[in-house]
């Protein structure tokens, strides 16, 4: 994610469920779960059902995957731990140069024609902290930090929070097409994948998500379906 705060928290918080769930949509773990699931309810009612009340296959089969193996591949995002980790990458880049001070000199080089060219070499060798390096450094520890703020101001779940719950994510997108959660199919299709969650659980675990959740499920789920249709293109 970028550290420019000219981008409004919306559009940071996209960015930052597009990395997520764009690098674990590429897990091995994960697709061969949705294949697996693909196999098992091909020509289930339930699936079918819910298809000729506007779901989309795909993005069902999608959103059953996740539940199972995204609280395993969620990273562990804490405001402290990004705070921290900003700080020692600040701390690091200034003891690098304190410690291994170098200066860049403008050599003249003779080239294999002859000739003669300039070209700058460090004093430091491989030492040297060249300000490409320190500019990059600087933009993680700013990246970190706006990530901390948007994980204080509970704009992206944290991982204990997005584990709770994991499990609703099919609600949270059958929901979203049929205006109903419907919790008799969800909890049937879960138990597909080794989730064990009756009508009554789901019902208390949706009703009582942490709204930043059900936002990231649903920008998650419209990633995955573009990313889906990019490569059938």
């Amino acid at each position: 994610m970028s550290s420019d705060r000219i981008i409004d928290d919306a559009e940071a918080v996209r960015e930052v469920v597009h990395w997520m769930v764009i690098t674990a949509a590429h897990d091995p773990r994960l697709r061969a779960v949705k294949d697996e699931f693909a196999r098992e309810l091909a020509g289930n009612d339930d699936v079918n059902e819910l298809q000729r009340l506007r779901c989309d296959k795909d993005k069902l089969l999608n959103t059953l995957a996740f539940a199972k193996e995204m609280p395993a591949l969620y990273p562990p995002l804490d405001a402290k731990a990004l705070r921290n980790l900003a700080r020692d990458l600040k701390i690091i880049l200034t003891r690098m140069k304190r410690i291994t001070p170098s200066v860049p000199l403008l050599w003249i080089e003779e080239r294999t024609d002859g000739k003669h060219s300039l070209t700058w070499k460090p004093t430091g060798g491989d030492l040297h902290v060249w300000p490409e390096l320190e500019r990059e450094l600087e933009r993680k520890a700013g990246a970190y930090e706006e990530l901390a703020r948007l994980c204080r101001l509970r704009k992206i779940p944290s991982r204990a929070t997005f584990r709770r719950y994991a499990f609703v994510w099919p609600l949270q997108y059958i929901n979203s097409c049929t205006g109903k959660p419907h919790y008799a199919a969800a909890s049937r299709l879960l138990s597909v994948t080794g989730i064990d969650k009756n009508e009554k659980q789901l019902k208390g675990a949706f009703l009582s998500a942490d709204p930043s959740v059900l936002r990231w499920m649903e920008l998650a789920t419209t990633f995955l379906h573009e990313t889906g249709e990019s490569r059938r293109k």
